[in-house]
């Protein structure tokens, strides 16, 4: 017959470990948020980079931009503030 003891020490550190990685992820992190056109011009660079093999739908997801938007800007469409 197998015997499966219980290990106080083991899972005090388990408990402990748990404790400690449920506080690290409610520290808060003064990150700058990047504005809606450095978001448009990452997203262009990292579609030219990654040389049309990602979709452009997902790319706007990941950098959280309109997807006509991007898509439009990746077809050479100008800014207003460019045009302008």
């Amino acid at each position: 017959m197998l015997s499966v003891t219980f290990d106080y020490n083991i899972y005090i550190v388990v408990q402990r470990f748990l404790q400690f990685y449920a506080m690290a992820s409610d520290i808060f992190y003064d990150v700058p948020e990047f504005t809606k056109a450095q978001r448009l011009d990452l997203a262009v660079k990292a579609w030219e980079k990654a040389d049309s093999s990602i979709a452009i739908r997902t790319i706007a997801k990941k950098y959280e931009v309109c997807y006509e938007t991007l898509r439009k800007r990746i077809k050479g469409a100008k800014s207003k503030v460019e045009e302008g």
